[in-house]
C-alpha cells in the first residue's frame, strides 16, 4: 500500500505540473496535446498502481521503459508544436493511436494479473475471493474510463468551456481516488499470505496420534499398510470435522485451506483426499453446503433476521456469493426460501 501510495503521488503531481501549462483557449491542438501526454502518464501510473494493489508488481522495469518513452514522445509533440506548427498534427494522431494501443495494453495486462492473483487467493482458501479484488478492478476501470474520456477530448475540436468542465470531472475523480485508497488502507486488510510448508508425513500422524509418536511409519510402497493408515487418518480426520462443525468453524470467512487442517492435525493433501474419497466432494463444496444449511436454520429461528446480516452470520464474506450458493444447493433464492417458509 505505501509503495501504490507513492505511485499516486506521481500521478498527481503530473496532474498538477500539467497545471502550469498556459493553455490557448483558441488552440484545440495545444489542449489536444496537452491532455493526451497527460492521460498517457496517468494510464501508466494508474495501471500500475492496480497492479501492485494485485501485489503483481514485477513489471517495474517495464514502466520505466514507457514512462522514459511517453517523456521522449511529448517532448517531441511540444517541440513541434511551437518549432514546426505544421507538423504537429501529423505527429498528433499517430500518438493518440499509440495511446489507444496503451490503453489497451493495460486492459490485457490487468485482467490477466486479476485473474491470476484471485485463482492463488481461491487456491489458497478454497472458496471465493472475487469479493476483497472487487475494490482494485473499481478503481482500475473507472480509471480507465476516464483515460478514454482523456483519449476522446484530446482529438475532437473542443472548447475551452468543454475543456474546463473535463478538468472539473476528472478532479472529482481524483478525489475519489484519493478517499478510496485511504478507505482501502484502513479496510482492506486482506492481503495474499504465503502458504506455510506442508509438516512431513511423519509428523502429521504423530500429531494426530500421540500414543504411536514413537512408531515408526511404514516404508512407501507398502500398499496394505498404507492403506490401513489412511484408513485410521480419514477415521480420526471424520472425528475431528464433526468438533470443527459443532463448534461451527465454518462460519468464519477467509480462513485457509492449510489453516482448517492445521486444526484438524492433517495436511492439506490429506484433507483434500478425504473429501474425495470418503464424500465425493471438494473441501469447499461441502463447506459451503454447511453455510447454505445453517442459513435455512437461521430463518427458521430468526426470521426477522436480514439476509445481509445471514449472509455475514453464516460465512459468506459478499452477499452475491450468498445468493449463488443458496441457489445452486437449495433451487431457490434465499428471499424466496423464506417467502416459503413463511
Amino acid at each position: 500500500m505505501s509503495q501504490a501510495r507513492w505511485i499516486l503521488v506521481a500521478t498527481f503531481g503530473i496532474l498538477a505540473l500539467s497545471g502550469l501549462l498556459k493553455i490557448d483557449e483558441k488552440d484545440s491542438y495545444l489542449l489536444g496535446t496537452v491532455t493526451l501526454c497527460v492521460g498517457s502518464y496517468q494510464a501508466l501510473l494508474f495501471s500500475y498502481t492496480a497492479s501492485v494493489m494485485l501485489l503483481r508488481n514485477k513489471r517495474k522495469s517495464i514502466v520505466i521503459w514507457a514512462f522514459c518513452f511517453i517523456t521522449l514522445a511529448s517532448a517531441l509533440l511540444f517541440v513541434t508544436k511551437i518549432a514546426i506548427p505544421w507538423l504537429h498534427p501529423y505527429i498528433l494522431y499517430p500518438a493518440a493511436l499509440a495511446y489507444c494501443v496503451q490503453l489497451v495494453f493495460h486492459t490485457m495486462a490487468f485482467r490477466r494479473e486479476a485473474r491470476q492473483t484471485a485463482d492463488e487467493l481461491e487456491n489458497y482458501y478454497d472458496e471465493s475471493t472475487d469479493y476483497h479484488l472487487r475494490p482494485i478492478k473499481h478503481f482500475f476501470y473507472s480509471a480507465l474510463g476516464i483515460g478514454i474520456l482523456a483519449g476522446i477530448v484530446s482529438m475532437l475540436p473542443i472548447t475551452y468551456w468543454a475543456y474546463n468542465i473535463f478538468v472539473i470531472i476528472y478532479t472529482i475523480y481524483y478525489i475519489y481516488v484519493s478517499v478510496a485508497i485511504a478507505n482501502y488502507t484502513i479496510d482492506g486488510d486482506y492481503f495474499l499470505i504465503p502458504s506455510a510448508m506442508p509438516a512431513s508425513i511423519s509428523q502429521v500422524f504423530k500429531n494426530a496420534f500421540p500414543r504411536f509418536a514413537d512408531i515408526e511409519l511404514p516404508v512407501e510402497g507398502d500398499d496394505a499398510t498404507d492403506a490401513k493408515t489412511e484408513e485410521e487418518i480419514f477415521e480420526a480426520l471424520g472425528k475431528a470435522l464433526d468438533e470443527w462443525v459443532a463448534k461451527k468453524e465454518f462460519t468464519k470467512m477467509d480462513v485457509s485451506t492449510d489453516h482448517v487442517a492445521e486444526q484438524l492435525n492433517v495436511t492439506r493433501q490429506q484433507l483434500i483426499a478425504y473429501f474425495k474419497k470418503v464424500h465425493n466432494t471438494t473441501f469447499r463444496s461441502w463447506r459451503q453446503q454447511l453455510r447454505v444449511k445453517y442459513a435455512c436454520c437461521l430463518m427458521h429461528e430468526y426470521p426477522d433476521m436480514s439476509l445481509s446480516q445471514m449472509c455475514e452470520q453464516v460465512g459468506f464474506n459478499d452477499r452475491s456469493n450468498f445468493h449463488f450458493s443458496f441457489r445452486k444447493y437449495m433451487g431457490m433464492t434465499p428471499q424466496d426460501y423464506r417467502d416459503r417458509i413463511q
